[in-house]
């Protein structure tokens, strides 16, 4: 009965189910994005995929350098505001993110032709081919955009919605495509045109957001005005570059130092470790919420997160190493053995990850503007400098080397901003029994 009632209340928490929510989500996205690299790579050349992969890294960081840290500041200020403002605020964060994402875009278009031939098939040259890849940085976004709204609504089943239809257009357009278009192009388009459905999608979803009514209510419509929130979405969007960039940047950085073939040996074991990434971020993101909402309750959000992370992360990261040899083989003959151990050093990362991602939601939580962007540039720096140092020397491996070294490097601060916010003394053997950590 005490684990039955355990469990009850396990569930019944807001915190758990939006954070399971958001869980599921990445996760289901990573499998999926699992299947559609293991379908590309049994469809096209390993150039032709480490090319795509590229493209995709490329409208996908142009989606995060254009959004400007809106979707945090819509986690921040949604909660507040009545219908009126919700709407207000939601449509500045789609015409803010999507114009800015579509002017990046268009200078990503013509410039990454030069990093390495293959490129230049995929994102092509004409204007059709770089409208195309705006679109899908504008659709990236704004899926984004929404899912932040969602999660700030506290319905995070409304995100996981939405990129179901993602995940499901993506899976379904390689064939087709592939038999009118060349191989890269058509494994890039897949992906751009799912999350361009998925966007659709959430609008509709959110469509009674848009046609909000209600009584004027003139303190959240100056909260929601441009003034307001932009400011607030600064610091946000330096945390945002910070945390993704590195990983978005990486495929571009194989790409133009090793070549597209290179890149598709990373990427394999990328997707493959992103399943433990994305569901981190997940349960980071759901613990934001969660302090936002009860920040009252803040020492018990970050014990819940820690142990939501130890739960999943441990097993998936163990399971991994010792079955990771055979799913690589899955995705053919040529990444095996080449992408085995760079595997296991980003499975290995994610103990660092992990702690990262937390401390990065504490910082964003408290609005700590300096540190919250210190910290995540320090670990991009990290990252970036330990990549052009090691890619030339080890290869593929070396981007596996950096990873793991820039985030533990990063993790020995934050390791003390999560302790602090949570007010315990947090031991690792305690997290390991399932203990609860001792009070300060």
């Amino acid at each position: 009965m005490h684990v039955a009632a355990r469990l009850r209340e396990h569930f019944a928490s807001p915190q758990y189910r939006n954070g399971y929510f958001l869980m599921m989500n990445s996760v289901v996205g990573a499998a999926t994005g699992v299947a559609f690299w293991l379908l590309a790579a049994r469809s096209v050349e390993p150039a032709a995929l480490g090319a795509a992969a590229a493209a995709v890294s490329a409208f996908t960081l142009a989606a995060l350098l254009g959004k400007l840290g809106l979707d945090a500041a819509l986690v921040r200020r949604v909660p507040a505001l009545g219908p009126r403002g919700r709407r207000a605020i939601l449509l500045l964060a789609l015409a803010v993110g999507g114009g800015l994402a579509a002017a990046v875009a268009l200078a990503f278009a013509l410039a990454l032709p030069s990093l390495d031939p293959q490129l230049a098939g995929v994102v092509g040259r004409d204007g059709l081919a770089i409208a195309l890849f705006a679109l899908f940085a504008v659709a990236i976004g704004t899926g984004w955009v929404f899912d932040a709204y969602f999660v700030a609504e506290r319905r995070a089943g409304r995100s996981f919605a939405r990129n179901l239809v993602f995940n499901a257009v993506r899976l379904l357009l390689p064939i087709p495509l592939l038999a009118i278009l060349p191989g890269g192009l058509a494994i890039a388009a897949a992906w751009g045109l799912g999350a361009a459905v998925s966007a659709v999608a959430a609008a509709l979803i959110a469509r009674g957001a848009f046609a909000a009514r209600g009584a004027r209510a003139d303190e959240d419509l100056a909260a929601a005005r441009p003034g307001a929130v932009l400011p607030d979405a600064a610091a946000n969007y330096a945390v945002n570059v910070g945390e993704f960039l590195p990983s978005l940047a990486l495929p571009l950085i194989v790409t133009a130092v090793a070549g597209a073939e290179a890149n598709a040996a990373f990427y394999v074991a990328w997707t493959l470790a992103g399943l433990g990434f994305l569901a981190s971020k997940a349960f980071a993101n759901s613990a934001f919420a969660e302090l936002v909402a009860t920040p009252a309750d803040g020492a018990g959000v970050i014990h819940r997160s820690v142990r939501q992370h130890a739960t999943v992360l441990v097993p998936f990261a163990l399971g991994g190493i010792l079955l990771g040899p055979e799913a690589l083989a899955l995705f053919g003959p040529g990444y095996g053995e080449g992408s085995r151990p760079l595997l296991a050093l980003l499975l290995v990362s994610l103990a660092f990850v992990a702690v990262n991602n937390l401390a990065i939601t504490v910082l964003r939580e408290e609005n700590a503007k300096p540190r919250l962007v210190a910290f995540p540039a320090a670990l991009m720096t990290l990252v970036l400098a330990f990549s052009l140092v090691s890619i030339p020397a080890w290869g593929v491996l070396g981007v596996g080397v950096a990873w793991l070294a820039a985030n533990a490097v990063a993790a020995v601060p934050a390791w003390s901003i999560v302790a602090r916010r949570a007010h315990r003394r947090w031991t690792l053997a305690a997290l390991a029994v399932g203990g609860r950590p001792h009070q300060e």
